[in-house]
């Protein structure tokens, strides 16, 4: 059973020194101001397991910085803490000074806590074009049309046909980003971005703005009409899955490694799609369309450093669902595998192998 412990400044940092314990310089609880010392704090009611969940914060095998947000509301920050036997700790700031600490989470129920809200979604039959890595500009320009796409309709279940176009100038996309840019509107994707730790958008001319409408139209998505006074651009059939996946997103979640072997960050949005952006040593930033099976992979091996649950060690390539050793077909999706895998891991071995190469175990 996972407890749940409300601190009031200065408690975790006395419970700690108690004990002679101290957080590692990389905790996030500092930056949180959850280990400090307050002259004013009282003794906090004791729970089970709250010894090891101490000893797994001044003494972590890995700890990890997340934020759980939702569309119209601030991001709530958290980290986790996990020991070496793969128990964790989630600690979270509530301003202040309070916090709260929630233990001990063992691996179905941190895997749970992570990604069960996001675990039944996966690309659904909507056309995704694939986009390349976008510099900020053209990423603004990008979300803006997907903000102008939620204007035009701001429900989940609007009255709109695919048959109707989607037409706009310059003035209203200019007033999508400058939205953005005022950070005025929560329900923004610009927003949930800004959740995810991205940089905010930069300010875009209205000749760059310009500019990059036309190059969108040559890659496809969308088309101009010149015959009035002014440029009309339209969505193209292919683009107008993306806003639509996207136009009413209302989950999202960041988590980064800041103690232990560094993992790419893992920055998702939840809308009718699943989509993971990742920032690029270049200034980029790469969308993908995930399923749910591909994030609980992603995921569980940021924490854990497996795809999947135990000492399984391999996933279905088909619906990424965890399998035995040598299991002949997924019990999920029935996909026939192939049986040359590894007794020890699992993993696919080559035609005629002595050792995996994988784990090393002999053959």
């Amino acid at each position: 059973m996972v407890q749940e412990m409300i601190l009031e400044p200065g408690h975790l940092g006395s419970l700690l020194e108690k004990r002679g314990l101290e957080l590692p310089q990389g905790s996030p609880l500092w930056l949180f101001e959850l280990a400090t010392l307050t002259s004013q704090a009282g003794q906090p009611t004791v729970f089970e397991g709250l010894e090891m969940a101490l000893a797994a914060l001044a003494r972590p095998a890995k700890i990890l910085c997340g934020r759980r947000g939702a569309r119209r509301m601030a991001p709530w920050p958290f980290c986790v803490a996990c020991d070496q036997q793969g128990l964790a700790v989630l600690a979270a700031p509530e301003g202040g000074g309070h916090g709260r600490l929630r233990f001990p989470y063992s691996e179905p129920v941190l895997m749970d806590w992570l990604v069960g809200a996001f675990r039944r979604f996966a690309s659904p039959e909507i056309g995704f074009l694939e986009f390349p890595p976008l510099h900020p500009g053209g990423l603004s320009v990008l979300l803006a049309l997907v903000d102008l796409f939620r204007h035009r309709y701001p429900e989940l279940d609007p009255d709109w046909s695919e048959s109707e176009p989607i037409l706009f100038g310059l003035p209203e996309i200019s007033a999508c980003v400058a939205t953005a840019l005022a950070g005025s509107d929560p329900s923004s994707l610009y927003s949930g971005l800004a959740g995810l730790g991205f940089a905010p958008p930069p300010e875009v001319s209205s000749d760059d703005l310009e500019s990059l409408l036309y190059l969108f139209a040559n890659e496809g998505y969308l088309e101009v009409d010149l015959t009035h006074q002014e440029p009309l651009f339209r969505f193209t059939e292919a683009f107008v899955g993306f806003p639509l996946s996207l136009a009413w997103w209302d989950l999202s979640l960041s988590l980064e490694t800041v103690l232990g072997e560094p993992c790419q960050a893992i920055r998702l949005i939840q809308g009718l799609a699943l989509w993971s952006f990742e920032s690029l040593e270049d200034g980029r930033v790469a969308m993908k369309a995930l399923s749910g099976h591909e994030l609980e992979a992603r995921v569980r091996t940021m924490v854990f450093g497996r795809s999947s649950e135990g000492i399984l060690g391999h996933a279905c390539p088909q619906c990424g669902h965890a399998l035995a050793p040598h299991a002949k077909f997924c019990g999920e999706c029935g996909n026939r595998l192939p049986n040359e895998r590894c007794s020890n891991c699992g993993h696919q071995l080559e035609k005629g192998a002595k050792f995996c190469a994988q784990c090393g175990e002999k053959q």
